[in-house]
C-alpha cells in the first residue's frame, strides 16, 4: 500500500511526511486496511500510525525459509495484526536454490508446510521470468514498455515458472 522509500531519500515526491504518503495512497485505493510498504519499510511509528486511517493488517515481516520458524498472523499493542511472508522473489534470487535453478521445486515446499505461507511475487519478475537480478537491471529502460520487454522474458526455470507451478497444485 505505501512506498516510502522517497521520503526517507528526502525526495518528497510522494509526500512530504508518512501521514501525507499514506492520505496520498488512500486517495487511490480509499478501502485499503491492509499496508505493505515498498522494500519492507516500517516502523514502530508507522505501525502506530495505521488506526488512525483504518489500516487494521501489515504485512512487512519476512521470515526467511531457513529460519524454520512458522508463519503465523499476530496483533501487536494497538490492535493491528502483522502478517509475515516466508517467500519474496527479489531475495529468492539471491539465494543458493535460485543460483542453481531450482525454482519451481523450492517454491512446491510451501504448499504441504505447517503455518500460513504468504508468499510475495513482483509483476515485473513474473512478466520477465526472472531467473537472476541481472535481467531485470538490463532492462529498466523497456519496463514501461510490455511488448518490447516481452523479447526479453527468459524461457527456462525462473519466478514466473514459480508462480504458475504454485497456481497449478493449489
Amino acid at each position: 500500500m505505501d512506498n516510502l522509500n522517497h521520503l526517507l531519500a528526502g525526495d518528497p515526491q510522494n509526500g512530504r511526511d508518512v501521514k501525507e504518503v499514506i492520505y496520498r495512497l488512500l486517495e487511490v485505493v480509499p478501502d485499503a486496511k491492509c499496508l505493505r510498504s515498498h522494500s519492507l519499510c516500517t516502523s514502530t511509528r508507522l505501525l502506530q500510525l495505521m488506526p488512525e486511517f483504518g489500516l487494521t493488517h501489515e504485512s512487512n515481516l519476512y521470515l526467511p525459509p531457513e529460519s524454520l520458524m512458522l508463519g503465523r498472523p499476530f496483533r501487536i499493542w494497538n490492535g493491528v495484526i502483522r502478517i509475515p511472508h516466508c517467500f519474496e522473489d527479489d531475495l529468492f534470487l539471491f539465494s543458493p536454490p535460485a543460483k542453481e535453478g531450482a525454482f519451481n521445486a523450492h517454491v512446491k515446499s510451501f504448499v504441504n508446510a505447517e503455518g500460513i505461507r504468504v508468499l510475495d511475487f513482483h509483476p515485473i519478475h513474473a512478466f520477465l521470468n526472472t531467473e537472476d537480478l541481472t535481467r531485470y537491471e538490463r532492462t529498466r529502460a523497456v519496463h514501461r514498455k510490455p511488448r518490447e520487454l516481452i523479447r526479453y522474458r527468459y524461457a527456462g526455470e525462473g519466478t514466473r515458472t514459480a508462480l504458475e507451478t504454485l497456481l497449478e497444485i493449489s
